[in-house]
C-alpha cells in the first residue's frame, strides 16, 4: 500500500514538473517589446476655465445674484457662438458666509461659487470670449486649456510608426539571441500627452480687467500639444 502512495506521488510530480516545463517553454519562444511614436501638433480648440461668485444677506438673494451673473455669462457666450452644448458646469458651492470680528468668526448672511468651463472651437474668438467674459460679468478666469477637436485622427496617424518600432527593437533582440522574429501575437495601445494649459494667477487677473476695460485684446500663445502613441506587443520567436 506504501508503495502504491509513494508511485502515486512520482506520477504527479512528473505532471506538474511537465506542466511547468510546457509553460516556461511557451513564454521563451516570444518576446515583449513597447513601440512608441511621438509628434507635436497644433492646438485648434480650447477649454476656458471660469469662476463666478456672489455674496449676500439673504440665500435666496445670494442664489438670484449668481443666477443672474450667470444668465449674462451665456449670453456673452452665446454672442461668441458658444452654445449651452459647449458650456458645463464644473463645480459649485453653496454656504453661510463667515468672517472675523474682534477675534472671533460670525456668521454673515451667504455665499455661492460656481465653475464654469466653455468650449471655444474657434481660436480666433479665445481673446474676445475671454475679454468680454471678464468685462461684463466679473468673472473670474482660472487658466485656459488647449487641445485637439480631432485627438484620435492624429493618434492613430502614429499606430503605424510605433508598430515599426516595436517590431525594429524585437528584431534586435531577436537577432542578438540567434533567434528569427515571427508574427505579432499580442498589441495593446495606450495614448498620452496632455492638454496644454496656461493659467491664470490672481495677480494676471487685475491686468486682465484692465485690458478688457481698454479694449486691449488679450494675447494667447497655445504652442504645440505633443500627442504620445505606445503600443505593448508580443512577438513570436521562430
Amino acid at each position: 500500500m506504501k508503495a502504491l502512495k509513494y508511485v502515486i506521488a512520482a506520477l504527479s510530480c512528473c505532471l506538474i514538473l511537465g506542466v511547468g516545463q510546457t509553460t516556461f517553454a511557451a513564454a521563451k519562444d516570444t518576446i515583449s517589446v513597447t513601440g512608441t511614436a511621438v509628434t507635436d501638433a497644433n492646438p485648434d480648440m480650447a477649454y476656458v476655465h471660469m469662476h463666478l461668485d456672489a455674496k449676500g444677506e439673504t440665500a435666496a438673494e445670494v442664489r438670484q445674484a449668481l443666477a443672474d451673473k450667470l444668465d449674462t455669462l451665456k449670453k456673452v457666450l452665446l454672442g461668441q457662438m458658444i452654445g449651452s452644448a459647449d458650456v458645463k458646469t464644473s463645480g459649485y458651492n453653496f454656504g453661510p458666509r463667515y468672517v472675523y470680528e474682534k477675534n472671533r468668526q460670525v456668521a454673515k448672511g451667504f455665499q455661492s461659487s460656481i465653475e464654469i468651463v466653455a468650449k471655444v472651437r474657434n481660436l480666433d474668438k479665445l481673446s474676445d470670449v475671454v475679454d468680454k467674459s471678464i468685462n461684463r460679468t466679473g468673472v473670474s478666469v482660472n487658466s485656459v486649456e488647449f487641445g485637439l477637436q480631432d485627438r484620435n485622427i492624429v493618434e492613430q496617424s502614429l499606430l503605424d510608426d510605433a508598430v515599426a518600432n516595436g517590431r525594429a527593437k524585437a528584431a534586435v533582440v531577436a537577432n542578438a539571441g540567434g533567434r528569427t522574429l515571427g508574427t505579432l501575437q499580442s498589441a495593446d495601445i495606450n495614448n498620452a500627452g496632455g492638454e496644454a494649459r496656461v493659467m491664470m494667477p490672481q495677480a494676471n487677473l487685475a491686468m486682465m480687467k484692465s485690458a478688457a476695460d481698454t479694449m486691449t485684446p488679450t494675447e494667447f500663445s497655445p504652442g504645440t500639444i505633443t500627442v504620445r502613441t505606445t503600443i505593448s506587443m508580443v512577438f513570436a520567436l521562430l
